[in-house]
């Protein structure tokens, strides 16, 4: 964790109230790997995803959801990997960290979140 604006990394820690969002998002990782998941929850700090593989805690990915910034372009976040483990024979959960280094980051994942706690 770098500080004085580089990066800079919310340790949500529970920290955050997490709010329901059960919408399909794209992510990728590593050169170009990337997949599909569900994301069953976000909050301030990062989101819970329900993916076909596992990921080991510490990869860094970029997250695609389903929403758009005020550009109109594909709300992108990057995150790191917290935690995975498998949640039954075809698929695992993995807790995400977001990355709040690119401008407009904090706002974008303040507006998801309150989104998805209206419902």
């Amino acid at each position: 964790m770098r500080q004085g604006g580089l990066i800079r990394v919310i340790d949500e820690q529970r920290r955050f109230n997490r709010a329901s969002y059960g919408k399909p998002v794209h992510y990728r990782y590593a050169s170009n790997l990337s997949g599909k998941a569900t994301c069953l929850d976000v909050s301030l700090g990062g989101f819970r995803l329900r993916l076909g593989r596992y990921l080991r805690p510490g990869t860094l990915m970029l997250v695609t959801l389903n929403e758009r910034t005020s550009d109109g372009d594909p709300l992108q976040l990057k995150a790191q990997v917290t935690w995975c483990r498998g949640a039954d024979n075809h698929h695992f959960m993995a807790g995400l960290r977001v990355y709040q280094d690119e401008p407009g980051a904090i706002q974008a994942l303040e507006r998801v979140t309150s989104e998805a706690t209206l419902g």
